[in-house]
């Protein structure tokens, strides 16, 4: 093996070689951000964008799994929030996340088996808290348009589970519009808008799934409350965490209908960007009437979700 073929293999964790017939699907009952919200997570990045931590002075990758984000994230990975969990917790994340790669791509029907077995399990007890919602992919992607169809079968199999799943997948998303008309009643898709990125399919999509919209400055988000959509309560101006957990407010997982929502970055970088914004306001004598206009719109949503 030459120098770069080594250099490109190294990694903190190493999984490629494991006995997929040994593993088993990691499934969360949720974390501090979503609440108890049942998910399942993959590897974030692809081939060429993937999560590194510095390591004596150079950047190592954290696993040798690819990533299932397959070009989607070829613009916005520097400011994704799972390359940020993956970095800050990968004694945790990258066990599950890759072991959960290696399965969704070499045994998908037992991937999603897994999956079906501890929903029924769990709702067919008749006491403890049910998986009323489950997230698809908290961190990753669909890798292709089969899982897609896979998870609608699976949400179909129990329709007394919510099933969310947000995705830059936009052309499968359309494709099975195209063939079914609409998604079945417990299953969200939350189209991930990022600059601009959907405008050509929007057309298509909206008003049958909701629209997330990932949000990179103030200024931006001044644009999305004129557009009319709605601010996640779960990240403030600075793109810190308020404290509202998804369960507690359920609007991606179709509590209130077709929505359109926006969310401010909170990856690292993104929240160093927003507080530079906001010193750049406040020397303005702007940043208090933006705020107050976010913490309103933020007011509103908590008033509905009640």
């Amino acid at each position: 093996m030459s120098a770069n073929q080594s250099k490109k293999t190294e990694a903190l964790y190493s999984f490629t070689d494991k006995d997929v017939a040994g593993l088993h699907v990691h499934i969360s009952s949720g974390n501090g951000k979503i609440g108890h919200i049942w998910n399942v997570s993959t590897v974030p990045g692809d081939a060429l964008n993937t999560p590194t931590v510095n390591r004596d002075g150079k950047q190592v990758r954290i696993t040798d799994v690819a990533g299932t984000c397959g070009g989607v994230c070829k613009d916005c990975h520097n400011f994704c929030y799972a390359f940020d969990s993956i970095r800050q917790h990968h004694n945790a994340c990258a066990p599950s996340w890759s072991e959960n790669t290696l399965i969704y791509r070499k045994d998908v029907e037992r991937f999603m088996k897994e999956i079906d077995d501890a929903i029924t399990t769990k709702n067919s007890k008749p006491r403890g808290k049910k998986v009323e919602e489950f997230r698809i992919n908290v961190s990753g992607e669909l890798e292709s348009y089969r899982s897609l169809l896979l998870w609608i079968e699976l949400a179909k199999k129990h329709p007394e589970t919510r099933f969310g799943i947000y995705t830059k997948r936009f052309s499968w998303v359309v494709d099975y519009l195209k063939a079914n008309a609409k998604f079945p009643t417990n299953f969200f898709i939350n189209a991930s808008e990022w600059n601009h990125n959907i405008d050509s399919l929007k057309p298509m999509i909206e008003g049958k799934t909701n629209i997330f919209a990932y949000c990179d400055s103030l200024a931006e988000a001044q644009e999305y409350l004129d557009k009319g959509y709605r601010m996640c309560r779960a990240i403030d101006y600075r793109g810190c965490h308020t404290g509202i957990k998804c369960d507690e407010c359920g609007y991606c997982y179709g509590r209130y209908g077709i929505i359109d929502v926006f969310v401010l970055d909170h990856s690292s970088a993104g929240r160093v960007r927003l507080a530079k914004e906001a010193k750049e306001l406040k020397a303005e004598g702007k940043l208090e009437s933006v705020v107050k206009r976010l913490e309103d719109a933020q007011a509103i949503e908590a008033k509905e979700a009640k």
